[in-house]
């Protein structure tokens, strides 16, 4: 059994930490989106079911489409990520794609002509423009 000055200074103590556990719990639904992380990453032929198919880091022309999936976590609430597809050092499409809950999938696409040959890249960037990821792969003759 506590007597009444310990109990007094429990009360008093927990007066002081427990409006701080509940600061501490609001900021980390406030945290800034670059806390989120890119999971899993894939360049892939098609997306079925939220999920990637066919993933590879070289593929062969003809190539009509590619898609980028990104699997996203710890996302501290409603935010965007960006995915920018580089051909070689050239931007050839930036996709602004939203994040809705704490875990996440999505992708972007990109139609891909017959002479786009060569090193490819896409990064995902948070909503402050943060590099979370990237992905390098290669089109091929």
């Amino acid at each position: 059994m506590f007597c009444r000055k310990e109990m007094a200074l429990i009360v008093f103590l927990c007066s002081l930490l427990l409006p701080g556990l509940c600061l501490a719990e609001e900021s980390k639904e406030k945290a800034p989106a670059d806390t989120l992380s890119v999971t899993e990453i894939a360049i892939c032929d098609t997306v079925v079911n939220r999920a990637p198919v066919d993933t590879s880091k070289v593929f062969q022309q003809p190539v009509e489409r590619l898609y980028c999936f990104t699997k996203i976590e710890s996302c501290p609430g409603t935010t965007f990520v960006t995915h920018i597809w580089y051909w070689g050092d050239k931007k050839m499409a930036e996709v602004k794609l939203p994040v809705k809950s704490r875990r996440w999938r999505t992708w972007s696409s990109k139609r891909i002509a017959k002479e786009w040959t060569g090193e490819w890249k896409v990064e995902i960037l948070s909503s402050e423009e943060k590099l979370l990821r990237a992905i390098c792969f290669e089109i091929k003759e």
